[in-house]
């Protein structure tokens, strides 16, 4: 396994413990601090390695997380800003 290698491997599983943990909800902590770090792992992965580096599965992990990452923090804007108005 080459460093590359190993490091895509290694964000990939970060990714399917966050993912999880994104979809179990609040027992888990912050879940905007988790989506933001998420996000962050991921540019840093889009950025490092081109999509050829991927299987279909992992560009569908990859995928299926951003969306996650974005629903939540959305939500949480839209959730702030109804408090922000009480």
């Amino acid at each position: 396994m080459t460093e590359s290698t190993a490091v895509v491997s290694h964000a990939i599983n970060l990714l399917q413990e966050g993912s999880e943990r994104l979809r179990w909800g609040p027992q888990y902590g912050d879940r905007t601090e988790l989506a933001a770090n998420l996000l962050s792992v991921l540019g840093a992965l889009m950025e490092e390695y081109a999509p050829e580096h991927f299987t279909e599965d992992e560009i569908e992990l990859i995928s299926a997380t951003t969306l996650l990452c974005i629903e939540v923090l959305v939500t949480h804007t839209h959730q702030q800003e109804e408090n922000d108005e009480i």
